[in-house]
């Protein structure tokens, strides 16, 4: 995967996080990536698939670090959106799946919104 640099919003919290460089679309219908915090944090992810005439709703997903240490996030992709995603992939369309990530550490501090994209592999 790519890893973005830290990032330090507030004094004590940093994290990283380590993106895929493609995703599929499994049977378990989810997406992941990992996050790396220096202490205990809640991490709250969107996503939002992108493709030519595809209209899917943003999916949103959470977790949490009870202490410092690295975290595999998943976000589930709905039944129904995973229907028009493989579709527009089988008529060879390209999807890219936008994500937003905002952390927050034990007194509630947030960080700004981190943006990457993944582009879904076809098979």
């Amino acid at each position: 995967g790519v890893t973005q640099p830290p990032r330090v919003d507030k004094p004590g919290l940093t994290f990283k996080i380590i993106r895929p460089a493609s995703a599929r679309l499994s049977r378990t219908n989810k997406v992941s990536f990992k996050i790396e915090c220096s202490e205990a944090c809640a991490v709250a992810a969107t996503l939002r698939p992108v493709g030519r005439g595809l209209k899917v709703k943003t999916i949103k997903s959470s977790a949490a670090l009870g202490r410092a240490g690295v975290k595999t996030v998943s976000v589930k992709l709905p039944k129904r959106s995973l229907g028009s995603l493989r579709a527009l992939l089988a008529r060879g369309g390209g999807i890219s799946l936008k994500f937003s990530v905002v952390v927050k550490d034990k007194a509630g501090a947030s960080s700004s919104p981190v943006r990457f994209s993944v582009k879904v592999a076809r098979r």
